[in-house]
């Protein structure tokens, strides 16, 4: 059965910006020619319709749904598909790399995985999360432990870096080597776009610092349901 290929990216108020319309993943996806749709996915909220201009200027539909859970947000936006492969880059990343993105994808469906993890110490700012509608559907049975879904409706990915085994995850190593002039015109690039989103080094710790976030006693959270 065909999987449809699905990009989503997560957009706010707070990321409206004039550099935005120049600046984002949105282009870069839509010249790969990947997808069988690209859209964005907004907490519904009345300062949300703000950011309804850019769905117009990049003429891809908005979906605006649940505040706090993305889990339950995304699901709801893919429940008219029976398989479907998903791409979430940050719509800030302007560069990610859609070859490793097809590959990762090639791979999610090789597998019929749930989720595809990249090595740690790979720059993760070049890829993007990679994941299937039936890792919505796992995360979304396990959320109905509110304790869990408290700790990680934000980032439910997370969940699946910390509890692997719940999930049929491919690791994937076929990486692209990037050459120190090709990384520093990103990170040049990303200074001038974004100098408020990222840190600059070469090897990043912004993913490191976000999973910290879930970091805490696991003493006190309830690993089944």
């Amino acid at each position: 059965m065909k999987n449809n290929r699905i990009c989503i990216l997560q957009i706010s108020k707070t990321d409206s910006h004039d550099r935005l319309s120049e600046f984002n993943a949105v282009n870069r996806a839509k010249e790969s020619q990947f997808f069988d749709e690209i859209l964005l996915s907004a907490p519904d909220l009345q300062e949300s319709r703000s950011i309804k201009k850019y769905s117009k200027m990049w003429e891809v539909p908005l979906y605006l749904g649940n505040v706090d859970d993305i889990a339950k947000r995304f699901f709801r936006i893919l429940r008219k598909y029976k398989n479907a492969s998903v791409v979430r880059p940050s719509i800030h990343w302007f560069y990610f790399d859609i070859k490793l993105v097809k590959k990762m994808v090639l791979e999610l469906e090789k597998f019929n995985a749930d989720i595809i993890f990249l090595p740690k110490n790979f720059d993760q700012r070049f890829a993007a999360e990679v994941f299937s509608l039936n890792f919505l559907k796992k995360i979304s049975k396990i959320f109905k432990n509110q304790k869990i879904k408290n700790k990680f409706q934000f980032k439910p990915w997370a969940y699946a870096e910390f509890f692997p085994s719940k999930f049929k995850t491919v690791s994937f190593f076929d990486l692209p080597v990037y050459s120190n002039a090709y990384h520093n015109k990103i990170l040049n690039l990303m200074k001038k776009a974004w100098p408020e989103r990222r840190d600059f080094s070469h090897a990043p710790v912004y993913s490191y610092i976000s999973a910290s976030k879930f970091i805490w006693n696991w003493d006190r959270l309830p690993l089944s349901l």
